[in-house]
């Protein structure tokens, strides 16, 4: 045994001057031990991430009364703590029942980094909605009901660098003390807190005073909004302003979409404009005269098309000189899909998914589709334009959800679309980068 023991630590310590001898002689060695050494927290934070959205994800199924994905089901089917509610409330834009279902949570249970963080989060979203999105959304869509002045201090407000104040302040103080509560129990170093304790003393006007030293964020760019240098370049620049005319313009949207597409739709010399909403679908804006904009959506047809769009994308796929809309949907239907509609060169647009060889494929029954991006290149230098569909199927890692459909790659033949993922090696790719 003494034997054995005396031969295994005489390999180790072989193998321990060895890969010193590596790590300092070859310096490619050394850049790889470095990046194993430093990997393990970045594949923490990666998993943690994607365990977080694939919960989310698997929680959710198809609700035909709304014609979208929600959390309904789960709800009704499981004996839901007050924790599990909030959380579920946060992800639905009702940030009050939120505060109120962790705040609850509290009274009975010894507050976790979880928990805290997520109450923090709820008071920071809620002071938004009061604040800026009570406001937004008051506008009708001629912009009648706020002044110019009104219109630019809501602007203002909502956005970065933040230089008017939340009349309601009470939300982003409770958001702020809980972030530093965070900070100062779990982890100082925690640059999502520091930024999150920054931003929600900035909504109140108490950036950077009432911040602790060490939790203050500071930079070159910080410096041009805030503190004597910001003063000073805010009078020197006066004149250059930004002002939000989409209203008086007749375009009102505002929804959670991540897809617009500005393109001459009808072919009369001016940009139109779609826009895509994952709770409100596709919506249409013609260009009238260059002065104006009306919402077409229900005469062009798209109202019908989907009640939950993620992202768009516009191209002229049959070279007839008009502009088409490719939809990816993944929240608006029961296994997600991508929805091509052609341009009738008449204002109106008409769905040609299963025609142009776009449907899903027979091995791709039952898995879902999770469409993040679609975009569109003359792949095999044919004259026409083929089109990639990004999926995210990396981001089921851990099996939670069902089967789920990888990115793909159709050419177009000039007839339609062929499916040439497997054929163009997009599928090894994909399996390196999961």
């Amino acid at each position: 045994m003494k034997k054995i023991l005396c031969i295994s630590m005489i390999i180790i310590l072989l193998g321990a001057l060895g890969a010193s001898i590596l790590y300092y002689k070859v310096p490619v060695f050394r850049y790889a031990a470095k990046e194993v050494f430093y990997a393990p927290k970045w594949l923490v934070y990666t998993f943690k991430y994607i365990l977080y959205y694939e919960s989310l994800l698997s929680k959710m199924a198809y609700n035909p009364r709304i014609g979208a994905m929600d959390w309904s089901e789960y709800k009704n089917n499981n004996a839901l703590d007050d924790f599990e509610l909030g959380f579920i409330a946060i992800h639905e834009g009702d940030f009050k029942t939120a505060i109120d279902s962790f705040n609850i949570y509290h009274k009975s249970n010894e507050p976790t980094r979880e928990s805290l963080q997520w109450l923090a989060m709820a008071y920071l979203r809620e002071a938004e909605s009061i604040n800026c999105l009570q406001k937004m959304t008051n506008l009708n869509p001629t912009g009648e009901g706020e002044t110019d002045k009104t219109k630019s201090h809501t602007q203002l407000m909502c956005a970065l660098p933040v230089q008017m104040l939340h009349a309601k302040k009470e939300y982003s103080k409770n958001a702020a003390k809980i972030f530093l509560q965070l900070l100062n129990e779990y982890d100082e170093n925690n640059y999502l807190w520091r930024w999150l304790l920054n931003f929600s003393l900035m909504t109140v006007g108490e950036f950077p005073q009432n911040i602790p030293q060490k939790y203050q964020i500071k930079s070159p760019f910080m410096g041009y909004f805030f503190g004597e240098k910001g003063k000073h370049i805010q009078e020197e620049y006066s004149d250059v302003k930004f002002v939000d005319k989409a209203p008086e313009l007749g375009i009102n949207t505002l929804d959670s979409g991540r897809g617009v597409a500005v393109e001459d739709f009808n072919k009369d010399g001016l940009l139109d404009i779609i826009t895509s909403g994952e709770w409100k679908g596709l919506t249409y804006y013609e260009n009238i005269n260059g002065i104006k904009f009306k919402d077409l959506t229900h005469e062009s047809g798209l109202a019908a098309v989907t009640k939950s769009s993620h992202t768009i994308s516009a191209a002229d796929y049959n070279n007839d000189g008009w502009v088409d809309l490719m939809v990816a949907e993944y929240l608006g239907s029961p296994l997600g899909r991508i929805i091509l509609l052609k341009n009738n060169q008449n204002g109106t647009f008409s769905d040609v998914t299963k025609e142009m060889g776009l449907s899903r494929n027979p091995e791709d029954e039952g898995k879902r589709l999770v469409p993040w991006m679609t975009t569109w290149g003359d792949v095999d230098n044919d004259g026409d334009l083929d089109l990639f569909v990004s999926g995210i199927a990396c981001y089921n890692f851990f099996r939670m959800m069902e089967p789920l459909i990888s990115s793909r790659l159709y050419i177009n033949n000039g007839e339609k679309f062929e499916d040439k993922t497997k054929e163009e090696i997009i599928e090894d790719a994909r399996r390196e980068l999961c």
